[in-house]
């Protein structure tokens, strides 16, 4: 999970510092569990005043998780 987080910080820093005048970035990331095995992805995308992150994940244990 650590690195999954490490991974989408990567990408948020990459996408938010990004600049160019009418220009709008995305980013994707491929999301895995502990094993490797991959569960989901995250897209990023710029927008006015932030950048959204949106989260498809499938296949995870029951309980609270962290992005």
């Amino acid at each position: 999970m650590k690195r999954v987080l490490f991974v989408a910080g990567i990408l948020f820093v990459a996408v938010s510092s990004a600049c160019g005048v009418g220009t709008s970035y995305t980013a994707r990331a491929v999301l895995r569990d502990a094993e490797g095995k991959e569960v989901g992805q995250a897209l990023l995308t710029e927008e006015s005043g932030g950048v959204k992150i949106s989260l498809r994940v499938e296949h995870l244990p029951p309980g609270s998780h962290a992005f």
